[in-house]
């Protein structure tokens, strides 16, 4: 088990050495897991390995309701889930949140003002029953939402099999919440599995 100080060394010494390789394709971003499993120490001093190497960062966020209370209870000086992030100096633009099941509206303005990026992973939200992601909502109010393969909770690494599963997991939440929001049509789940990936990494318009 390694303190924070180890973990926050063998860190720097991992993006040396993918500096020196210098790879085409391939760019390291800043993954504490999640809150839940990250010390404060080690918080802060990610903080300081983010500002160094200048990395993006992506991590967990709102994906059940069991989990956002276990975050207010290991910092309850923050308002939110989000906060937790934030007081860390983590929470910025191009930051990826992963599911973002149950973000309220507070949690979603910030999201959108601080530029963080959702990654659905619907997939992720089927097996794990916890909710499907309001991607619909989201992106109707001005969020950059993209896909994402949770492989710890999916079973598919597959981008093009994520396209159809945010499809069929939007139909799941039209039939199941009393609202009956409308779900993702082939072309905006296609624009989500593809373009939206390409505006992240400044690559154009993709597919659009």
């Amino acid at each position: 088990e390694l303190s924070a100080e180890e973990s926050e060394e063998a860190t720097r010494e991992w993006l040396k050495m993918a500096a020196d390789k210098n790879y085409d394709h391939t760019r390291p971003i800043l993954t504490p897991r999640f809150i839940p499993s990250c010390t404060d120490e080690l918080m802060e001093r990610l903080k300081g390995v983010q500002g160094d190497f200048g990395l993006p960062v992506q991590s967990h966020l709102s994906e059940n309701v069991d989990e956002i209370e276990w975050v207010r209870s290991l910092h309850p000086d923050c308002r939110q889930y989000w906060d937790s992030y934030d007081k860390f100096g983590l929470w910025k633009s191009h930051t990826v949140m992963a599911h973002c099941v149950h973000s309220d509206a507070r949690e979603c303005s910030a999201i959108r003002e601080a530029g963080v990026v959702v990654a659905h992973c619907p997939d992720s939200n089927i097996n794990l029953c916890s909710g499907i992601a309001p991607v619909r909502e989201m992106l109707s109010e001005g969020i950059h939402v993209t896909l994402g393969t949770d492989i710890a909770a999916g079973a598919s690494l597959a981008g093009n099999r994520m396209i159809t599963m945010s499809i069929q997991a939007s139909k799941i939440r039209s039939f199941t919440e009393p609202s009956h929001p409308a779900f993702l049509t082939v072309p905006e789940a296609y624009y989500l599995g593809t373009t939206s990936g390409h505006r992240y990494f400044g690559a154009g318009s993709g597919f659009a």
